[in-house]
Parts: C-alpha cells; sequence; structure tokens
C-alpha cells in the first residue's frame, strides 16, 4: 500500500545517510598501508568515494523497482551473507594494493568468529528476533541472521533470512508475537530506537522480550552495513545483548 511504499523509502533514505557516514580510517581496516592512509585525499578517500558511487547505484536501481513495484535484483550488493563479507576483504584489499593483508585479515575473523560460535556450544539458545526498521516493520537481512547464530542465539523468524529485498521482509506485528522471541534487537537503519514504541505494540506485551525488559538497540553503523564493523563490534554488541551475564 501507500503507506508501506512511504515508509521503505524513508528505510531507504536511512541506508543513504548510513553510507555516507562510511569512517575515513576505513582502508586501515582492510590492510591499506600506513603511507596511502595517510596520504588521505590522494589515495584511500578516491577509494571509499568509489566504494560509495556503488552503492548509490545499487540503492538507485532499488528506488526505481520500488517505484514501478518489481521486485530488487540485489544487483547494487551481493554481500548479504558472512561469507560474502569474508570474501569481500580480500577484492577491497586487492583494491588498494594490499591483497594479502586483507586475507590475513579475513583468516583473523574466520577464527573469531570460530571461537566466538564455540563459547556458546550446549547453552539454551534464545530466540531473538532483529528489527531493521519500524514502519513499516522489516525483520533483519540475512548477514545479521547468521551473527545470530553465531552469537548463541536462534533466528526467531528464520524463513526471512533469505529475502533479499527489504520489501520481501516485511513482517506484521502478529507474525512477531505469535513468534515469541526472548529477545529483541532493533536497528532502525540511523533512526534512534524507541523501546517504548516497541513495548506498546498491540499484543507484544505477551512477547517474552517485552516482559523481561530485553529490547536492545545495536547501532546501525555496527551491524547493518556489510563490513568488518558488522563481523567485530556488530558481533560483539549481539553477544553482549544475548549474555548480558557473561
Amino acid at each position: 500500500g501507500l503507506e508501506a511504499s512511504a515508509g521503505l523509502r524513508r528505510f531507504l533514505e536511512g541506508i543513504d545517510r548510513q553510507y555516507d557516514a562510511v569512517p575515513r580510517t576505513l582502508g586501515t581496516q582492510v590492510g591499506l598501508p600506513d603511507s596511502k592512509a595517510a596520504a588521505g585525499e590522494q589515495s584511500g578517500q578516491p577509494v571509499l568515494r568509489g566504494a560509495q558511487r556503488v552503492l548509490r547505484v545499487g540503492l538507485g536501481r532499488l528506488r526505481a523497482q520500488l517505484h514501478v513495484g518489481a521486485g530488487p535484483t540485489g544487483t547494487g550488493c551481493r554481500r548479504r551473507q558472512i561469507g560474502g563479507l569474508r570474501g569481500g576483504l580480500g577484492g577491497s584489499g586487492a583494491l588498494v594494493g594490499a591483497a594479502e593483508r586483507a586475507n590475513g585479515l579475513a583468516s583473523e575473523f574466520e577464527r573469531r568468529l570460530a571461537t566466538i560460535a564455540a563459547s556458546h556450544t550446549g547453552k539454551q539458545r534464545p530466540r531473538v528476533y532483529f528489527e531493521e526498521w519500524d514502519d513499516p516493520i522489516i525483520s533483519g537481512i540475512g548477514w545479521v541472521a547468521e551473527l545470530i547464530e553465531i552469537a548463541g542465539g536462534e533466528d526467531a523468524l528464520p524463513d526471512l533470512r533469505y529475502r533479499k529485498a527489504a520489501k520481501d521482509r516485511i513482517v506484521t506485528a502478529d507474525a512477531v508475537r505469535i513468534a515469541a522471541p526472548d529477545v529483541i534487537l532493533a536497528s532502525w537503519c540511523g533512526k534512534k530506537v524507541v523501546p517504548e514504541k516497541i513495548r506498546q505494540r498491540p499484543g507484544w506485551n505477551e512477547i517474552p522480550a517485552i516482559r523481561h525488559n530485553r529490547i536492545v538497540e545495536i547501532k546501525s553503523p555496527l551491524i547493518l552495513q556489510p563490513g568488518p564493523a558488522a563481523l567485530t563490534d556488530g558481533l560483539d554488541a549481539i553477544v553482549a545483548a544475548l549474555w548480558p551475564e557473561a
């Protein structure tokens, strides 16, 4: 409907703001040599600007397809799963002449993810619902569901993780109520999460996460941008939310 379309457009505008905020230190995260990182505008910045332009092309296609009612093809961003995020590091490193260092970083991520996943073996997994947008309600994208599982949780809406387009991950409030998550993680794409708004949704007072006050905001730059932040600070934030006593 018109209301849902307007909500999706606001969602996409939030994505725009997130990609505008790509940190200037990203070059060092993927192994950009110090001399190039120091050169800033002469080396690293054109790479970052180029990456932002690619992302904006993808967002433009998303908007066009949304406008005519077609389903997004995912051309703008293919790294929707953890394997894609790790693999993307090698390509990023190659762009700046640091493929070996980038591949080494990817291996470190592999080991880190395996260690975190193993640390929760045998525990009772909490059911987790991740909310990427509030109006319309949009559940989390694929890599977020994978991070939840690595952190020791269980995706409360597992079937939606394979739907690449945001419009295909729109859920009803009743669907979340029936899923009965133990934890609600929210990251409204750059907009401040309002826990009270979540609590006041009809019927949600019976959801375990609401009853036990387990609504946790995760900052959008940590989790909604595919890259190193999601595998480090983003994952750490999920672990802290799921296992606050640890």
